[in-house]
């Protein structure tokens, strides 16, 4: 395993690459510990992983350990229970959130929100959502809503709700379970009918 200068060394290379702002570069620079540098990039944890690229979640596990990680709440698997929490979670780990919690998913997750909580979904994760949750989906994700709960959806994913209160951008679809009808962004879908 690598030491942590090496690794800080390594990452501000790559954030200097990837033209990372400066506030949080300067975190980044400032960081003298495993767990002060792995909070800086859990606050920035999407711009790391999708946008900037500088990490990826084989890196974070090797890295900084399952343990570190799990004091920050960040899972790579397994079934996890989060409440009034920011967690983040990767590849086919499952959550359950309750009170205020906020997650983001990437890769394969699934998620069950309840209460307040809300949710940011990339890849093909898939999440339920009960009381007034709040989601956004990116790529290819899934989501079920009940009751208040809102949602954002993206690229070609799926939304099953009971709750008016849905976007639909790119190819996203959303069908509502009790008028039984289908969402679809006019401009992006060839709508066929079939008996």
């Amino acid at each position: 395993m690598k030491n942590f200068e090496e690794i800080k060394t390594e990452f501000i290379q790559r954030c200097k690459a990837a033209l990372a702002c400066q506030p949080e570069f300067k975190r980044v620079l400032a960081s003298a510990t495993f767990a002060e540098l792995l909070q800086v990039i859990k606050d920035n944890i999407h711009w790391s992983i999708n946008e900037g690229k500088v990490i990826n979640s084989k890196e974070l596990e090797e890295w900084f350990t399952r343990d570190l990680c799990k004091e920050f709440d960040i899972y790579f698997e397994g079934h996890n229970i989060v409440k009034d929490k920011n967690s983040i979670h990767f590849n086919s780990s499952t959550s359950e959130h309750y009170g205020s919690s906020t997650s983001k998913h990437y890769g394969s997750s699934t998620s069950e929100h309840y209460g307040s909580s809300t949710s940011e979904h990339y890849g093909s994760s898939t999440s339920k959502h009960y009381g007034s949750s709040t989601s956004e989906h990116f790529n290819s994700s899934t989501s079920k809503h009940y009751g208040s709960s809102t949602s954002e959806h993206y690229g070609s994913s799926t939304s099953y709700s009971t709750s008016e209160r849905q976007v639909i951008n790119d190819n996203a679809i959303r069908r509502d379970i009790y008028s039984n009808r289908i969402y679809i962004k006019k401009s992006a879908s060839e709508i066929i009918y079939i008996n």
